[in-house]
């Protein structure tokens, strides 16, 4: 049976408290091995104390059955999406916001300049931004032109999975293998894996946007071994963020390792 990982302290407090968003705050998600997961219960937590939030993507979004829930408005089938972005946020508290849909399970994301805008449209909303991509692999390194933000971020949030530790480092589980294995050593993902991908030549913390907060935050984190790793992990990379947790997003358990 899996262990639930204990919460530092007390209970688990909410997602969004432990990030402290704020109105009106510009998010980044980066990372791989559970972006849509923390965008929907992030979404979901602001939403249930009253705040708007707008869900967007500067890559390709996928529509996951929370998503296919949400009202969504395509910037690219009409020339008055900014009067119907206040529309739909008027009657709903979550909006995607997206460029076209592509087939039934994904929509194609806006320019990063265009979020830019949506912030002045919608100063109170809170903008939740996937702004990297990982075409559903465990782990990935950034590219070149990776992650794509606004010009204004308040908070990025790297997530990586725990899920990926003990996986082999193969296409399987790992986007952009190449960059990966430039950046760490052996044949299976394991904690350094997980260090070098962030403090690496070319990895994370060389990608951060300038300014803001930012978070890292090990999820599925679901057996007390993995607890050990997150600390690990966070004590190694404490420096380059001011917020560091992990947790189980589906059962909304977090903790500071």
């Amino acid at each position: 049976m899996t262990q639930k990982p204990p919460p530092a302290g007390s209970a688990s407090h909410p997602l969004h408290q432990l990030l402290d968003v704020g109105n009106g705050e510009v998010i980044a998600i980066i990372g791989a091995g559970g972006k849509h997961t923390v965008m929907t219960r992030l979404s979901q937590e602001l939403a249930g104390t009253g705040r708007s939030v707008i869900l967007t993507s500067t890559t390709n979004l996928h529509r996951n059955a929370d998503f296919a829930q949400v009202a969504t408005v395509l910037v690219g089938d009409r020339s008055d999406w900014r009067y119907q972005l206040n529309v739909a946020l008027a009657k709903h508290r979550r909006v995607i916001l997206v460029q076209s849909q592509i087939g039934p399970n994904m929509y194609q994301g806006i320019g990063a300049d265009t979020i830019d805008v949506v912030s002045t449209i919608a100063p109170r909303a809170v903008v939740l931004i996937k702004a990297d991509g990982a075409r559903k692999r465990l782990l990935k390194a950034p590219g070149t032109d990776e992650p794509v933000y606004p010009q204004h971020v308040d908070l990025c949030v790297l997530i990586l999975s725990l899920a990926a530790i003990g996986k082999p480092l193969n296409e399987k589980y790992v986007h952009r293998i190449d960059h990966v294995r430039a950046l760490t050593r052996g044949l299976t993902i394991d904690s350094q894996t997980l260090i070098d991908v962030i403090l690496g030549a070319n990895g994370y913390a060389r990608h951060l946007p300038p300014g803001g907060r930012t978070a890292l935050y090990l999820s599925n984190c679901t057996t007390k071994s993995l607890v050990e790793a997150t600390r690990t992990i966070s004590e190694q990379t404490q420096h380059m963020f001011q917020i560091r947790l992990a947790g189980d997003t589906i059962e909304g358990l977090f903790f500071v390792p």
